[in-house]
C-alpha cells in the first residue's frame, strides 16, 4: 500500500475521536444558539413548565435530541464549507459519495441525521448507547455502518498517521474536550437560577427530582 493511499477499512477509534474532536469544537456555538433560546422559552413559558418537568425535558429532549440537532446542523455548514471537518481532517477521513464524489450539502445533512438516528439514537438512554455499541462491532469488522450502507456512503482513510499529526490530534482532542466542559459550566451557570440544567449535570438533577417524589 502506497504512503497516500485510501483505505475503507476505519478503525472505530479513528471515527469516535474525529467526532468528539468536532462535537467538542460544535458545543460552544451551539451553546450561544441554545441558552438564549432556552431562557426565551423559559420567558414565555413563565411557571407552566415546573422544575420536575425541566429536570425531565433538559435531561431527554432538550440537552440531548435538540442540542444534538444544533451540533449537526453545524457540522453540516462547517463541513460543507471547508470540504471536510476538522476532527475527520486530522484523523485522515474522508465522507464521499459511493463513486468517490463529494457530498451536497443536502446529502452531507442526511449522513448527519442517520448518525443521529441510527448511531446515538439520538441521545435516549440506554437506546443510544446500544446503537453506540452495535456501530462499533460492525465497523471493527471492516464493515460499513449501518447508515452509510443504507445510503451509499463511502468512508475511507488515509495510511499512515503521521507522528505530529497523531501528536496534533491529542492536543486539539484535549483542547475539545477543555472547551466542551468550560462551556457546559458557563451554560449551567447561567441557566440554573432558572430550573435548568444542561449535560451530565442534567442527568443528576433529573435523578434526584425523581427520587424526591
Amino acid at each position: 500500500m502506497s504512503e497516500r493511499e485510501q483505505t475503507a477499512f476505519v478503525q472505530p477509534s479513528y471515527r469516535w475521536a474525529a467526532r468528539i474532536i468536532d462535537f467538542g469544537l460544535w458545543t460552544p456555538l451551539a451553546l450561544i444558539i441554545f441558552v438564549p433560546s432556552l431562557l426565551a422559552f423559559d420567558s414565555i413559558t413563565g411557571d407552566l413548565v415546573n422544575e420536575a418537568n425541566k429536570a425531565a425535558l433538559t435531561t431527554y429532549v432538550i440537552s440531548g435530541a435538540i442540542f444534538l440537532f444544533l451540533l449537526i446542523g453545524i457540522d453540516t455548514l462547517i463541513g460543507a464549507m471547508l470540504g471536510n471537518t476538522p476532527g475527520k481532517a486530522l484523523m485522515r477521513i474522508r465522507v464521499t459519495e459511493a463513486d468517490g464524489a463529494a457530498l451536497t450539502v443536502s446529502r452531507r445533512f442526511k449522513r448527519n441525521i442517520f448518525v443521529a438516528t441510527v448511531g446515538f439514537g439520538w441521545s435516549v438512554p440506554f437506546l443510544g448507547w446500544l446503537l453506540m455499541l452495535i456501530q462499533y462491532f460492525v465497523t471493527r469488522k471492516g464493515r460499513p455502518t449501518l447508515y452509510d450502507k443504507m445510503n451509499d456512503f463511502s468512508v475511507s482513510k488515509s495510511e499512515p498517521i503521521e507522528i505530529w499529526r497523531g501528536f496534533l490530534c491529542v492536543v486539539i482532542f484535549i483542547v475539545a474536550l477543555s472547551f466542551q466542559a468550560i462551556s457546559t459550566e458557563v451554560a449551567n451557570k447561567t441557566l440554573n437560577p432558572h430550573g435548568w440544567y444542561f449535560g451530565l449535570q442534567a442527568i443528576s438533577e433529573a435523578q434526584r427530582t425523581t427520587e424526591a417524589l
